[in-house]
């Protein structure tokens, strides 16, 4: 009993002896099992607040930094125009050589590639009022494989689709939903020595689980708590803007999910993503 009154659920009375003593013991652990289930339920309640505590210093996190963001793009977008119009005057003269041709081309390529990280900017800080409708999950991640199939198909990566019978709809935006798919997918099949892909989902209630998970390297743990942070990116430079992830947390942050990674079982990073199936839910 000192050790129950210490906390330690485990104890159990020995249901032996006379019938009193017995059903003494017998209700003693039941009132004990009762304990530790409720220890259990407080457990698991204090955890979820915590991830959900850490969740929206993360969605504050990212909304002043892509607010942020956004502000400086549009400063930087004016100049990059002008820069990219004059190297176009520039190559169209008939006096330069091939060779500063090809420089002016790869300035204009370069120019570009931060036009696109502008527009993923102002897009991360831009205010979104998500239109939803009911769509189909397993036409939703067909979608998304065929965006990606290019990328697939030359590095012989299977792509290995599990998805619950019979396949749950869920209230979404169907063209955001498809563009955090392909990223993830996009990011599995260019991480190196990928040969699998894995996409499974399972309905728990009234919310969808959905992961998606490769057999490459994986992503050190050391990094998981800041892989949605702008800018982040373990790809050499110039592979990556840093970007995309952000943008994945952001919409499913606006359908009022949740995002997370780990370490899949297949050895190599895994992302599970959690959204509501319907709108009541998400409200």
């Amino acid at each position: 009993m000192l050790l129950v009154e210490d906390g330690d659920r485990s104890q159990r009375a020995t249901e032996d002896g006379p019938t009193e003593y017995r059903r003494l013991a017998s209700g003693l652990n039941g009132m004990l099992d009762a304990m530790a289930e409720k220890d259990h339920e407080i457990e698991d309640r204090q955890r979820r607040e915590i991830e959900l505590e850490k969740g929206l210093r993360k969605s504050k996190k990212l909304a002043e930094l892509g607010v942020l963001a956004a502000g400086v793009a549009h400063e930087i977008g004016a100049p990059l125009t002008v820069i990219n119009g004059q190297a176009q005057r520039l190559a169209r003269r008939e006096v330069i050589g091939d060779d500063e041709r090809s420089r002016l081309g790869r300035i204009r390529g370069e120019v570009e590639r931060i036009v696109e990280i502008v527009r993923q900017l102002m897009e991360l800080g831009r205010q979104h009022n998500v239109e939803k409708g009911e769509l189909a999950l397993d036409q939703l991640i067909m979608s998304a494989s065929d965006l990606v199939e290019e990328e697939l198909e030359p590095r012989n990566i299977c792509l290995d689709i599990e998805l619950p019978s019979p396949t749950p709809n869920l209230f979404a935006n169907g063209q955001q939903i498809v563009q955090v798919l392909s990223n993830l997918l996009r990011n599995a099949a260019q991480a190196p020595e990928v040969s699998r892909i894995r996409v499974r989902a399972q309905q728990q209630e009234n919310e969808l689980i959905l992961w998606v998970e490769d057999d490459g390297p994986g992503i050190p743990s050391v990094h998981h708590h800041k892989v949605f942070d702008p800018f982040f990116t373990t790809k050499p430079v110039g592979q990556g803007s840093g970007l995309g992830l952000s943008m994945v947390h952001r919409i499913i942050n606006d359908h009022g999910g949740t995002i997370g990674v780990f370490d899949s079982t297949l050895g190599g990073a895994g992302f599970e993503i959690t959204l509501p199936l319907s709108e009541t839910v998400s409200a």
